[in-house]
């Protein structure tokens, strides 16, 4: 597994969109927001998604684009995963980047 951390240098001085929870966990107030990503953001979470696919020889596919799935947990999948994939019990931000990978050339599976 690599974990990656999605940082913002320069915290406060650059605005951030907010992401509505409802694109997050199952069990989280959809009324609640936490913070997006900027475009540069994403755009190098898309270039870094692909070298790693490369460099590791891992298909680009996600296991589901809006739930938990047992084989992240298990370690059974291969590919690209979010936190949400492993849990439920944690909001994930990050979870719109899954859209943006189908967008982009990866499949689920």
């Amino acid at each position: 597994a690599i974990g990656v951390e999605i940082n913002l240098p320069g915290r406060g001085q650059i605005s951030r969109p907010a992401v509505p929870h409802g694109v997050s966990n199952p069990g989280f107030d959809p009324k609640k927001s936490v913070l997006g990503f900027t475009r540069p953001q994403v755009a190098s979470v898309l270039a870094l998604a692909d070298v790693l696919s490369k460099e590791y020889g891992l298909p680009k596919k996600i296991p589901s684009a809006t739930k938990m799935d047992p084989r992240v947990r298990a370690g059974s999948f291969r590919g690209t995963c979010g936190h949400f994939h492993v849990t439920e019990n944690k909001p994930d931000p990050g979870m719109f980047l899954m859209d943006v990978l189908l967008r982009n050339g990866w499949s689920t599976g």
